[in-house]
């Protein structure tokens, strides 16, 4: 039998040399040498026959066991290269499973992040309740056992919850499809919190939904701070004369108030310059250009202001001009509240006047 090594490929190379191959080699040899006795007749023919199965059996037992060294060598050589392959694919395996735990503990620590940081609840395709983190029940006033295996439901209003838009809402995220914005939502005890929120649908490795998962954050203070800010607005804007512009003078937006005063329509108004209410000879002054000037660095400005209304009429107004800054400290428009004061402006200057005609008198 061939002994044998094994490629990188796996294929089996023969190498080395062949025991069976020595048998007919020695027969021959000592056939020969017990013939060239024979000849010399150093040795009877039975001696010769005698010398020469002798000789073939010490070469068959000879070969029979380089054969079998050569078996055991080959057997030897195929273990070693198998404990090497398994060795390998140990390794591989272990590098894998690094890979994979490493990419585990990554997903992990996202996860544990966003649950210090935020509200998270989880669903259900049909809003059945698996899990909600302390913050979302902190936020909500709930124990976890009070709402693990309930429906959403609980946190909305019954006419709400009643309604077909309701419905839609669970059944676009059990299809599959992702929802967010503002929520108001109901928590225990009958508060109404608002949540700023978004509900993503998780899916499996087929790639069919299997949960929701929610991450919200509570944005009531911020809600009820924006409802003071615009009823504040919305008084002013009941009582005042408003109007918006670009930091150039440019017109964006103006209140009823505003236009009943001038006279003018919105789109009459809306993208030309402030100058239309401005006596032209008094925009064409450097004094008119700095103040816009200085406007447009975030300068207040207030006073009382002659302006134009709609085909020259003269009105008085009681303003102030106050720029509005970005999150970033940087102006970027000017709101105007004005008071129609013409007619306390004539009323004083007929005033004046009659003063004046009662001292020449």
């Amino acid at each position: 039998m061939n002994s044998s090594t094994v490629s990188q490929n796996g294929s089996k190379q023969s190498g080395g040399f062949n025991a069976w191959a020595l048998m007919p080699i020695g027969a021959a040899l000592a056939l020969a040498v017990g013939g060239a006795l024979y000849g010399m007749a150093q040795m009877p023919l039975s001696g010769f026959f005698v010398w020469a199965a002798m000789t073939l059996a010490a070469v068959i037992v000879g070969s029979v066991a380089l054969w079998r060294q050569a078996q055991a060598a080959e057997q030897a050589e195929a273990r070693a290269i198998d404990e090497i392959e398994q060795t390998h694919n140990a390794l591989r395996r272990a590098q894998d499973d690094q890979v994979d735990k490493g990419h585990v503990a990554d997903l992990e620590g996202q996860v544990a992040a966003i649950n210090r940081s935020q509200a998270v609840i989880e669903f259900e395709l049909d809003g059945t309740i698996r899990h909600a983190n302390e913050n979302f029940l902190n936020a909500l006033g709930y124990r976890l056992e009070e709402v693990v295996g309930k429906h959403h439901r609980i946190f909305v209003a019954p006419a709400e919850a009643a309604s077909p838009e309701y419905t839609a809402f669970w059944n676009r995220l059990g299809s599959g499809e992702f929802d967010s914005g503002q929520y108001k939502r109901i928590a225990k005890g009958g508060v109404e919190i608002w949540i700023q929120a978004s509900y993503n649908p998780v899916l499996d490795e087929q790639g069919k939904p299997f949960k929701v998962v929610k991450y919200a954050t509570d944005v009531t203070a911020q809600k009820i701070q924006n409802a003071d800010y615009e009823g504040q607005l919305e008084a002013i804007s009941k009582s005042q004369a408003v109007i918006e512009f670009e930091l150039d003078g440019t017109i964006r937006h103006a209140n009823a108030n505003f236009l009943g005063a001038v006279g003018y329509s919105l789109e009459e108004v809306k993208g030309k310059h402030h100058k239309i209410f401005v006596d032209p000879s008094e925009s064409a002054k450097p004094e008119y250009k700095a103040f816009w000037e200085k406007l447009g660095r975030g300068e207040f400005d207030a006073g009382q202001y002659k302006r134009l209304g709609k085909g020259g009429t003269e009105i008085w107004i009681q303003a102030s001009y106050n720029p509005i800054f970005d999150m970033n400290g940087k102006p970027m428009k000017v709101v105007k509240y004005a008071t129609d004061i013409t007619a306390q402006v004539k009323n004083a200057a007929a005033v004046n006047d009659a003063v004046e005609q009662t001292g020449k008198v």
